[in-house]
């Protein structure tokens, strides 16, 4: 009877081990394997691997060529200009906040509410406590939007002032920012081009009244007007739009904006709220104001879509708001200090806006702008050599896996003889006389 036989007959399960040296599997009590004869306490050699030739490959190392340098230290100064305008906005909010007692003690005035046709037209009047409920909802729409902005912007911002894209993609301070560079520098270049040709693009009565009236006007300008451009010529469309082609959205986007691409009637719309908002500033100003009030209409637009509506009510008062300090304090000090962000703000624009016109010239006619095109990894990036050939090394056989028996021979797991007989079905060692 074999020793691996039961009593019944059947196989006698034990747990296998592997050969260290061919890999094949062999009985648990074997101190020899039977397929190569190796000691079951053998040692396994060290692989031995190709003699590696540096002549063939050099260091692998982190390499920025002069375009991404270029790219990352002109995203640092926008990020830090961006960070500068943030804390004269802070400011503007708590002078807003401020100025409400100096507003409301005049709400005896009369206010007109209107929408833009492109005529202005008024649909009524607020007085008395009206007045006081309406502007404290112009006060709660900017100060949420500020809070909003702030809270979402607050974590991407510390990456972007050290020049590092974060994960998640830009916060809305830095996106919001680089449209009002962007735009602030194309008005100022405008008015410079006009100013040429002997137009005088001084704004008609802005600062000339009460501290009071200024700071009321300038900030329902910029909450009102995006209501009745931003959210009644793209939003209220667009939900009209989607309810026709029953394809709803959440309600509120079409309110609060945000989260929808630019194509497709989106896009159309965004050019008809541009228009319309550059169409209704030529009854306060002059036809020259049309085509950068167009322009700022549509960065406005943007930020709606990608954003949302605190995004362009953010957008806007940066706008309106951005010589405020002048006018509470009346000094050569503020004068200076604003005077000073304003050129950090044509330096930080003239960079947006060549960033935003590439990507208007490749959105348009599909023309990319790029004046190196880096053949090597970001920073932070390993790049190999090219010039080196391909080398792959295979790892060599592991000791738990089994590998496939090649031609016969016998070694006795007991003793390691290589000679036995053939008898009643199973091979005796002849040296041991043992059964394998």
């Amino acid at each position: 009877m074999d020793t691996h036989m039961e009593q019944t007959g059947g196989p006698v399960e034990q747990k296998g081990i592997y050969c260290r040296s061919c890999g094949n599997a062999i009985s648990a009590d074997s101190r020899f394997c039977p397929y190569c004869g190796a000691s079951v306490n053998m040692q396994r050699p060290a692989p031995s691997y190709p003699q590696y030739n540096p002549s063939l490959y050099r260091p692998i190392v982190s390499h920025e060529s002069t375009w991404q340098k270029a790219r990352r230290l002109a995203a640092i100064v926008v990020a830090w200009a961006a960070l500068l305008v943030f804390i004269e906005v802070a400011f503007n909010v708590a002078a807003l906040l401020w100025g409400t007692s100096i507003i409301f003690p005049n709400s005896g005035y009369h206010f007109d509410i209107f929408i833009v046709t492109p005529y202005l037209v008024t649909l009524f009047e607020v007085t008395g406590w009206s007045f006081i409920i309406y502007f404290s909802f112009i006060v709660v729409a900017i100060v949420a939007s500020f809070v909003w902005m702030t809270k979402k912007s607050w974590v991407p911002m510390i990456e972007e002032l050290v020049g590092k894209r974060p994960k998640e993609g830009h916060g809305p301070l830095f996106a919001i920012s680089t449209v009002f560079f962007a735009v602030l520098f194309f008005n100022i270049a405008f008015n410079f081009i006009i100013m040429a040709f002997g137009v005088d693009p001084s704004s008609s009565d802005i600062g000339e009244g009460d501290l009071w009236e200024t700071m009321y006007s300038l900030a329902n300008a910029s909450v009102w007007e995006e209501i009745i451009t931003r959210v009644m010529f793209i939003g209220i469309p667009m939900l009209l739009y989607d309810v026709v082609r029953k394809d709803r959205k959440d309600m509120k986007r079409y309110f609060l904006g945000g989260g929808f691409e630019l194509k497709g009637i989106a896009l159309f719309l965004l050019f008809f709220s541009a228009g319309m908002f550059g169409a209704a500033h030529l009854f306060n100003w002059d036809l020259w104001k049309v085509f950068p009030t167009f322009v700022s209409g549509m960065g406005l637009g943007y930020l709606f879509l990608r954003y949302g509506l605190y995004a362009s009510i953010m957008m806007h008062f940066f706008v309106d708001y951005l010589a405020m300090p002048t006018y509470v304090f009346d000094s050569d000090t503020a004068l200076v200090a604003v005077g000073l962000l304003t050129l950090v703000i044509i330096a930080a624009g003239f960079i947006c806006f060549v960033y935003y016109s590439g990507k208007v010239l490749k959105f348009i006619f599909g023309w990319e702008i790029a004046l190196e095109r880096p053949v090597t990894a970001g920073v932070g990036q390993q790049t190999q050599y090219q010039g080196a050939p391909q080398r792959t090394y295979a790892p060599p056989a592991p000791y738990d896996q089994p590998q496939p028996r090649q031609g016969f021979m016998f070694v006795c797991k007991y003793c390691g003889g290589t000679e036995a007989r053939y008898q009643d079905g199973s091979l005796t060692c002849m040296r041991c006389q043992r059964k394998n």
